[in-house]
């Protein structure tokens, strides 16, 4: 009995590992391609795993009903696996050379609060713009993708929408934009 459970783990951990690396392999290229095209090299870029800073203005209802007919049933089930996948990986992925960390940023806002320091005084000063992206969440297939964008450089100063793409050809095409917002 000991030996089929053990055998079990070690076949949970390699199908894990396995899918964690293809996951990683995919969310690096996503990003480099549509972020890439995006690129402004006067703002500072953060990549990390959905809703690890800042998650859509949107209920988990409304958010399920724009994803379902792409992803399919169970769509909450995919960001909450996906977005474990990301979180083992989302300090180390490097897809921009104006790039900080989440666990830096995360650090940054610690500091600011020890120190009861203005978040946006300090954010400017030390990043000027912030531009995020969550670390996409895929179907299974990986045809479709959905990420969280948004950019930050004040308190009334800031912008973000859900998208969906759909992969074609190698390339990715944006085919949905959804809860944007402005503030």
């Amino acid at each position: 009995m000991k030996n089929v459970i053990i055998i079990v783990i070690a076949l949970t951990c390699l199908f894990s590992c396995k899918n964690n690396g293809n996951y990683m392999f995919e969310s690096k290229k996503f990003l480099k391609q549509v972020v890439g095209e995006l690129s402004d090299s006067s703002c500072t870029f953060m990549t990390h795993s959905y809703g690890a800073f800042s998650t859509p203005m949107v209920t988990a209802e409304q958010l399920e009903k724009d994803l379902a007919p792409y992803f399919g049933d169970n769509v909450w089930t995919r960001i909450k696996v996906q977005r474990d996948l990301s979180k083992s990986f989302e300090n180390d992925i490097e897809v921009f050379r104006n790039q900080v960390a989440i666990s830096e940023f995360n650090n940054f806002k610690k500091e600011l609060k020890s120190k009861d320091l203005s978040f946006w005084n300090e954010l400017a000063e030390k990043y000027g713009c912030m531009k995020g992206y969550s670390i996409p969440i895929f179907t299974d297939n990986f045809e479709y993708a959905f990420v969280y964008e948004y950019a930050l450089a004040g308190p009334l100063s800031g912008v973000g929408s859900c998208r969906i793409y759909r992969q074609e050809n190698k390339k990715w095409i944006l085919i949905k934009t959804f809860n944007e917002w402005v503030s």
